[in-house]
């Protein structure tokens, strides 16, 4: 079966890394669902469309994912993404090189465990000194569906020089003919061998039972190539960044292809520099540098499935963030938004098709958001439809609303955000090139055995402009006043909707073409913000 080019993911540059359940109308027709998460399911439910099922055995309603994960795209295109619900350990594997002051601190076990499963409270003997740690923003993100627990082991002594490993044969690997960069990929094994010699994979590391290890993270001890831009002039390629990948991406690893669920070998691993844990240019935590956990929220992000949300940036225009900067899978700030959540399965849907008015609170407390699809909706996540959510500087939002991360600051107001989503999936057949497409969930049976899969539009790795207009964002928040200014700058308090203001895709014409979607069919709705305060929100939404 023929795969699809894996992706690799990373972080955008910010300045501060590197110098860097619902009230609704009784008279409605509204669908709520709590939207499932990466649960294993059955090959029946998979082409079905009938459904995903619980860990009670119970099917969910179908508006929720119609039996789809985005862990099944991913496995489709040969590879596969950290489950978004249970609780699951991750391995931490520190990498070490031995270059002039690339060696870690004695205390560097304590100090990465504080980061990534730290106290954000500041009576707490493991306080972060900053705010949340890995497990704490995840735990509180996912309303305490997500639980991440995680195995250290000591660290892997590279013996060999950041730049020498670079330059070394090592750090190359195969996918086919081509040759490239392995990203990390060898230091894994290495490390794991090294972990693996004397002690035992934790059980809890492969919760799905698929001989894979669930997540790993790569702690390297060297600083990342743009914060020692002096000493790493050799990295031309961002070898020493943050970034995500499998192991799988390469053909010549051909350890990583041979799964065992009585020894789980990693696959979908972190690759992350130990100061990018860190602020290192605050010592107000008594002297000590303050944990920083927004680098390696955002790649988890990643390892969940979520593409980055962040745009391309051109010569002529600068960059282009179609979500406004404030959103942790774009400027790594803030919260994940209503999108990502319903994706992960953590959310309570209110899924709309005819004309209503309902009560939601805010996405940060509650969960609560709502869809609208277009007239030619398929009644699942995988379609183009409009998404609300009630945003609250409050909670994960509360930080970065105060205070800048780099130059980027999360709104600091109550109110409304209105995404319009592109999330269409894109088959290829896995034996004829010549044939490819939007895949109809109506009729189409969903077969990860016969295609690959992938969601067409991208707000930044543009994975189907060859095959579809690369215009076409996968998550882009709409601006209140109408007009789409994010190619000059980050959103601000002004682009939320507040009490009385009306939405309406035929008015919107940066965002709509005669309030039509991408796939050419009508949002044929306007929706009035009744009523608005940083703990509610009335939204009345009326069909034409």
């Amino acid at each position: 079966m023929k795969k699809y080019k894996k992706l690799l993911f990373g972080t955008v540059a910010l300045s501060l890394a590197l110098a860097s359940c619902t009230e609704k109308n009784p008279d409605s027709t509204v669908s709520s669902v709590s939207t499932s998460g990466q649960e294993n399911i059955s090959e029946t439910d998979k082409t079905s469309g009938t459904g995903q099922s619980g860990n009670n055995g119970e099917k969910k309603n179908e508006l929720d994912f119609h039996g789809i994960t985005l862990n099944d795209i991913y496995l489709s295109q040969g590879t596969s993404r950290a489950p978004t619900t249970g609780t699951y350990k991750v391995l931490v594997l520190p990498i070490e090189f031995s270059g002039k002051n690339e060696a870690f601190r004695a205390d560097y076990k304590e100090r990465i465990k504080n980061a990534f499963e730290g106290s954000s409270d500041k009576n707490s003997p493991d306080y972060t000194g900053y705010s949340e740690s890995l497990k704490s923003f995840y735990q509180k993100s996912s309303y305490g569906k997500l639980n991440l627990d995680f195995v250290y082991a000591d660290k892997y002594q590279v013996g060999m020089t950041s730049k020498n490993w670079y330059n070394s044969p090592d750090a190359q690997a195969k996918n086919g003919e081509e040759q490239d960069y392995d990203y990390g990929s060898h230091l894994l094994k290495k490390a794991y061998d090294n972990y693996t010699k004397n002690n035992t994979i934790d059980k809890d590391c492969d919760s799905d039972k698929d001989g894979y290890i669930d997540a790993t993270i790569m702690v390297y001890s060297t600083k990342d190539y743009s914060i020692d831009s002096k000493n790493k002039k050799f990295d031309k390629v961002g070898y020493y960044w943050a970034y995500c990948y499998n192991a799988t991406a390469f053909d010549s690893n051909t350890w990583a292809f041979v799964p065992d669920e009585n020894t789980p070998i990693p696959d979908n691993y972190m690759f992350l520099s130990y100061d990018m844990l860190w602020d290192n240019n605050d010592n107000s935590n008594n002297g000590q540098p303050k944990s920083d956990y927004h680098t390696v929220v955002h790649e988890y992000g990643h390892m969940l499935g979520l593409d980055d949300y962040y745009g391309e940036t051109d010569e002529d225009f600068g960059s282009y963030n179609p979500m406004g900067g404030v959103v942790m899978q774009d400027y790594n700030i803030c919260d994940h938004d209503a999108f990502s959540k319903t994706q992960f399965g953590w959310t309570d849907v209110n899924y709309v098709t005819t004309s209503t008015t309902i009560t939601i609170k805010s996405l940060n407390t509650s969960g609560q958001t709502i869809i609208i699809p277009t007239n030619n909706g398929n009644g699942t996540l995988w379609d183009e439809y409009i998404q609300i959510e009630l945003y609250n500087p409050t909670g994960l939002n509360e930080l970065d609303s105060k205070t800048a991360y780099g130059d980027t600051l999360g709104l600091s107001k109550a109110g409304i955000k209105v995404y319009h989503i592109d999330n269409r999936l894109y088959y290829f057949d896995g034996e004829d090139d010549s044939k490819y497409g939007y895949v109809d969930l109506k009729k189409d049976v969903f077969d990860i055995d016969d295609n690959y899969y992938l969601v067409a539009a991208s707000n930044c790795q543009k994975l189907g402009s060859e095959y579809v207009p690369d215009e076409y964002n996968l998550c882009q928040m709409i601006q209140a006043e109408g007009y789409d200014t994010f190619r000059a700058g980050t959103a601000t308090n002004d682009d939320l909707f507040q009490t009385g203001s009306v939405f309406d895709p035929l008015k919107f014409t940066d965002y709509f073409k005669n309030g039509k979607g991408n796939n050419g069919a009508d949002f044929n709705f306007t929706v009035e913000f009744v009523k608005v305060s940083a703990e509610e929100a009335t939204v009345k939404i009326t069909f034409r």
